[in-house]
């Protein structure tokens, strides 16, 4: 059934598709930000916004590696060197992430440790090998969560150059918040000239998805391929393809959620059945794995002191408390956390709650009881047994008060997760 299987890989080092026909509005802004380079001059700065699973870094490695062919032509030297931001949450971290994706550029060994040393003093190192690489630069800083903290490298970026060397800046991110993070200088520096992804609309999908399935499966095409109209196959019907991309809309217009399901789907009907048509009910299953498989991962990357706040959650839950206070929190922490972690005052229960209910695993309730009287409730969201199997893995404290809450209760956890 399947013809090339990276064609449902989400990660671009494995598959890139050679057009975006949804985003040729954006394609256009970058190229204009880029176009200064193929003339000789340094390529614009700038700050690419949108929700996850739009296509922000697809794009922009489309137009880089397009901007690189017309450099050659003109024998400019042109790079583009990538820093994962993820998780990086500063300048200091990305900084040293610019200088080791800097020294693999040149096929150095980067093995950086920004621990210890100064921002300053790191992009000093930072500025030197890029110099050594030259000509004209793209330094990509994909992933930023948050701007906050970001004002340095920023700034030191956009400001850098000289001596044949020309450097220019884009920024991916989720933070449409940015403004009000970084201090007037380094705004006045990036310009007031970005691009935002607006969010897929399930149409946009629906198309991205057969374009991935004309990709990677066999029997499976365009009646013109020129305009992409004309689909047909032997091997997903359309009925799956119509879910799988009205789920990924309904997820903020996440194309990358659409094709993790589309890829889960067509591995688990190749392995699992005789058949080999993909129908409704193998994308249905796709959706409940991964939704699954990302409430775990959600879980587990929480900080101990929240898995604490939302075992508290559980313990309610199974005392038949639907919804509790934040001061009733509160005291559960004082009479069993406290038997692992040191106590925490109200304000901080507040704050980690808080964070629950940003990633979805706790619903909040404003009740008012009266003039003087008035507080914030809280409900878990999630099956008990499956926060309670997700925090048990983790081998750090958080998991001894999981266990303990499986024995005091009697629950049953199963070992195999979907």
């Amino acid at each position: 059934m399947r013809d090339n299987s990276r064609a449902f890989d989400t990660d671009i080092d494995s598959y890139a598709p050679e057009s975006m026909p949804e985003r040729e509005e954006e394609l256009s802004d970058l190229k204009k930000k880029l176009r200064p380079a193929v003339l000789g001059g340094t390529p614009s700065h700038g700050i690419i916004f949108g929700s996850s699973g739009q296509g922000k870094t697809l794009s922009i490695r489309l137009m880089t590696e397009l901007t690189k062919d017309a450099c050659e032509e003109e024998q400019i030297d042109f790079t583009t060197i990538w820093v994962d931001c993820e998780g990086a949450g500063s300048s200091h971290a990305a900084i040293g992430r610019l200088i080791n994706s800097s020294r693999e550029k040149q096929g150095k060994v980067g093995n950086e440790d920004p621990i210890g040393h100064h921002q300053v003093t790191l992009f000093n190192r930072a500025s030197r090998e890029l110099r050594e690489i030259g000509g004209t630069i793209v330094v990509v800083l994909d992933g930023v969560e948050d701007f906050e903290g970001y004002d340095y490298i920023l700034y030191a970026l956009s400001e850098f150059g000289g001596g044949g060397v020309r450097v220019g800046v884009l920024v991916t991110s989720t933070d449409f918040g940015y403004r009000g993070k970084i201090s007037a200088g380094t705004k006045s520096r990036i310009g007031p000239f970005n691009i935002h992804f607006d969010r897929y609309r399930a149409r946009d999908i629906e198309n991205i998805i057969k374009r991935r399935c004309v990709a990677g499966l066999q029997k499976t095409g365009f009646e013109q391929p020129e305009t992409y109209d004309g689909f047909h196959s032997e091997y997903i019907t359309d009925d799956a393809i119509n879910l799988c991309a009205t789920h990924a809309s309904s997820e903020k217009g996440d194309a990358r959620r659409a094709i993790m399901i589309l890829k889960r789907a067509v591995a688990h009907v190749d392995n699992h059945f005789k058949r080999d048509t993909i129908r409704r009910e193998d994308i249905d299953r796709a959706i409940e794995q991964i939704e699954k498989e990302i409430t775990i991962k959600n879980i587990i990357q929480k900080p101990t002191p929240v898995q604490f706040t939302l075992l508290c959650l559980v313990k309610n839950s199974l005392d038949g408390c639907e919804w509790v206070r934040t001061a009733h929190i509160k005291s559960q922490w004082d009479s069993d956390v406290t038997l692992w972690r040191e106590g925490v005052v109200h304000r901080t229960i507040h704050s980690y709650l808080k964070r629950l209910e940003a990633s979805q695993l706790v619903d909040k309730e404003y009740r008012s009881s009266g003039s003087d009287s008035s507080s914030d409730y809280w409900k878990l969201t999630e099956p008990v047994e499956l926060v309670l199997e997700s925090i048990k893995t983790t081998n750090d404290p958080a998991s001894k008060y999981a266990s303990k809450i499986i024995d005091s209760y009697e629950i049953s956890i199963e070992n195999e997760r979907l």
